[in-house]
């Protein structure tokens, strides 16, 4: 598996339910604590520790507060939860 297939580009539908599991766990950015992100690529990390499980995904966020010190951050996910 090369990194193009570990790198998923999202639809809008999958941004949409990712965004659904940052408001569910109430996931807010590190620097300033906004709540609203923009929904980047998912890159898979199943199978890169012995400690993940085979279905992990880290989802890569950007804070949209314009102001924001440090706006990327990333939310760690089950495909099973945002990839249908």
């Amino acid at each position: 598996m090369g990194l193009t297939e570990e790198r998923r580009e999202l639809t809008e539908d999958q941004q949409q339910r990712v965004l659904g599991k940052v408001e569910e766990r109430g996931f807010s950015c590190g620097s300033c604590g906004s709540g609203d992100f923009r929904v980047g690529a998912a890159l898979y990390v199943g199978f890169l520790f012995l400690s993940e499980d085979h279905d992990n995904y880290v989802v890569a966020l950007t804070c949209k507060y314009p102001d924001c010190h440090t706006p990327r951050t990333g939310i760690k996910l089950r495909g099973a939860e945002f990839l249908r």
